[in-house]
């Protein structure tokens, strides 16, 4: 089942060039697929989570909590995976 057909809220997505201009004040280089990702869909508004306890991040809550992660690793979701069952 969608997002859309759960009712999930998602934020509006962002401009590609607001993506980059993100991504180069946090220092992080973005994939083609997470840049296409956050063009479509800006996230989901904290603490809303789909069926399967899926949460994607909003963009800049992505590169906040990079900074916590290994360089190489880029955090944007986090999923319990029907954790609840």
């Amino acid at each position: 089942m969608s997002w859309r057909e759960q009712g999930i809220p998602l934020l509006p997505g962002l401009a590609i060039e607001e993506i980059r201009s993100l991504a180069k004040m946090g220092h992080i280089s973005l994939s083609a697929d997470i840049e296409l990702l956050y063009s479509l869909c800006g996230g989901m508004p904290r603490d809303t989570v789909d069926g399967n306890w899926f949460e994607l991040w909003p963009l800049e809550r992505v590169l906040h909590d990079a900074r916590n992660f290994p360089y190489s690793l880029l955090p944007f979701a986090e999923g319990f995976l029907s954790a609840q069952l």
